[in-house]
């Protein structure tokens, strides 16, 4: 969510932003729930753009919610003209596309070939009117998952410092590699960004410096490159998940008048004395989300080698 904001609120980039989770936590993030229904109504999501793969059509311009349909809840301002922020959103029945396609074998019938490619197909209709397409993928492996990730020149993995969070993008790198020596791809790997991260636990203390490369005790560290970390974190924050709502939406177009004051309105957070996590160097001993944020978006453009 804050990628795709900043990469538009900040530096006036043409994003797309495709929710491909059941779940819908980027939708209900980014789209007020009375927009999702009439989006839904109208046969205008993710889900609806699968179902019309299975009978051979796939319009992702169909399904695109863009101006003046808002999308985000940080009120659209003094933007470029030519930057834009569009969405394809998903909804919970998603999950039932799974069973769809079981249906569809029982009865004789063959899903369409190449099912793997539905997205990236849809997405050549479309790529030359943004500067990045980002996708929100399910946290499982999937056929959704692999539509996104064929569909992409990068991923880049959200990681709590945790062992099972960690075994889980061990995963996906080993589907990633089974994918690009198949399908001859070359998706590559923009490493991960630690997020949730509750530095007053003693578990993520030790977890996440090692993630860094770094010894804690006598737990032994792992490779740099191995999940190859964002320099900054994500903090597990109540602010934050505070601030995906529509609610008090005085304005009428969004609930922020900037992304300025959406980030900055959690106030100062606390970094972490002592601690390998520590950024004090750079931002003191207590930092805004808002700078936070903003750094992460800058590393990530770097990283996939998006010009600014």
């Amino acid at each position: 969510m804050m990628v795709a904001e900043y990469l538009y609120f900040r530096f006036n980039k043409r994003v797309l932003a495709i929710d491909i989770d059941s779940q819908a936590n980027l939708t209900s993030a980014m789209v007020a729930a009375d927009r999702i229904e009439q989006l839904k109504g109208e046969s205008r999501t993710i889900y609806d753009l699968f179902q019309a793969a299975l009978t051979g059509s796939t319009d992702l311009l169909e399904v695109v919610a863009r101006p003046p349909l808002v999308v985000s809840n940080i009120a659209r301002g003094l933007t470029a003209p030519s930057a834009t922020l569009d969405m394809v959103i998903s909804v919970p029945d998603l999950a039932q596309l799974d069973e769809d396609m079981l249906e569809m074998w029982e009865k004789g019938e063959s899903a369409p070939s190449e099912f793997r490619y539905v997205l990236q197909r849809a997405l050549d209709t479309v790529i030359e009117h943004y500067d990045i397409i980002i996708i929100d993928c399910p946290p499982g492996l999937s056929v959704l998952t692999s539509n996104a990730l064929v569909a992409s020149d990068y991923y880049v993995s959200p990681l709590i410092p945790e062992p099972l969070s960690r075994l889980g993008i061990d995963l996906v790198r080993r589907r990633v590699q089974g994918l690009n020596d198949r399908e001859g791809l070359s998706i590559k790997f923009a490493g991960s960004v630690l997020n949730k991260v509750m530095y007053y636990r003693k578990s993520h203390g030790i977890e996440a410096p090692k993630l860094y490369g770094a010894q804690v005790g006598n737990s032994q560290p792992e490779p740099y490159e191995r999940y190859y970390p964002f320099h900054y974190w994500i903090p597990d924050a109540e602010a934050l998940r505070k601030l995906g709502d529509f609610e008090n939406d005085d304005l009428g177009t969004g609930k922020f008048d900037s992304i300025n004051a959406k980030y900055r309105s959690t106030g100062p957070l606390r970094n972490n004395p002592g601690s390998y996590l520590s950024r004090d160097a750079e931002e003191g001993t207590r930092y805004n989300l808002y700078d936070r944020l903003e750094r992460v978006a800058l590393e990530f453009t770097e990283r996939i080698g998006l010009d600014l």
